[in-house]
């Protein structure tokens, strides 16, 4: 064994598997399942919310700014306003949708309850 592999178990030992050949000239038979109307709408309420609030956002930072004449530098800030915006409100538009859709009554989630404080 050479000095790299006999580290007394940092790592586990190798297990090659097998690599059969495989035609790659067709593509594999594709398999589509429908999804249910709930993930439409809660991949609507997040990013059309997420585009929404970062449109009304840039626009109101829009009238902050154009109050006088609008600068580059004023432009750029707003880009970069309704980028770091969109971000944020994607993330908290996907929260929403998260708790109306998946978290509904009568479907079980993998998630258990946990008690606060210590368990022994």
């Amino acid at each position: 064994m050479d000095p790299i592999t006999n580290l007394s178990g940092a790592t586990p030992p190798p297990a090659p598997l097998a690599m059969p050949v495989q035609d790659l000239s067709t593509a594999p038979a594709a398999k589509f399942r429908r999804q249910p109307v709930t993930t439409l709408l809660a991949r609507l309420l997040s990013f059309g919310g997420a585009l929404g609030l970062s449109a009304y956002a840039g626009h109101q930072m829009f009238l902050i700014i154009s109050v006088s004449e609008v600068t580059r530098l004023q432009w750029l800030l707003l880009v970069l306003f309704v980028i770091t915006f969109g971000w944020i409100a994607l993330a908290a538009t996907s929260s929403v949708a998260g708790m109306l859709f998946v978290t509904r009554p009568g479907v079980q989630t993998k998630m258990r309850r946990r008690r606060a404080g210590p368990h022994y």
